[in-house]
This record gives C-alpha cells, structure tokens and sequence, in this order.
C-alpha cells in the first residue's frame, strides 16, 4: 500500500500555476540580503542628507538620489524575489479545495 503526498512535486502543474524547479526556501536567504541591503543604503542615504545639511560633506543631490533609487531598486527586486512562489506552492496545507 503506497501513501500519497499532497505536497506538489517539481515540474508538476499545481492549481494552473507551473511549479518552480527550485524550492521557495533557497531563494529566502537572497530576498532577505537584498532587503537588508536596501534598508543600510536608506540609512547611508539618510546619513548623507544630514551630512549635507550640516555642511561636512560636500556631496551632490545626484549622489544621493542615485543612492536612494539603488535603494528602492533593491528592494523592489528582493519583494519581487519573495513573489516568485506563492506561499501556497511551498504549503499543501493553505491550498484552497477544488469546488465539486
């Protein structure tokens, strides 16, 4: 007697969405370097406006704002990273029953 797993394999349709080849959890550790990544380049950026308006440093505003869109772009990218797999691909529990 065999038991089935509900759990979706690689490369196997599940509810109409095509199962990833990679697992959700190897991508976690980038999403969330990217992210922490992101939040220390708003914090420099921030450290640089203060700088700025005290007068120590002597940098320009396209140097911040670079700083601030290389922000934002990387956390958008990690975001996107932690989209890619629904949680309910990674969880067979959560996936909603077919209607009969």
């Amino acid at each position: 007697m065999s038991v089935k797993s509900n759990a979706p394999r690689r490369g196997f349709h599940v509810h109409g969405l095509q199962h990833q080849s990679f697992p959700r959890h190897s991508l976690s550790p980038i999403a969330a370097i990217l992210t922490k990544l992101a939040k220390h380049l708003a914090l420099i950026a921030c450290l640089m406006i203060v700088g700025e308006a005290s007068g120590r440093l002597n940098l320009g505003e396209v140097a911040i704002f670079l700083i601030v869109v290389a922000s934002v772009a990387l956390h958008s990218f990690a975001k996107a990273i932690e989209r890619r797999l629904p949680i309910s691909l990674s969880c067979p529990a959560s996936m909603p029953k077919k209607a009969r």
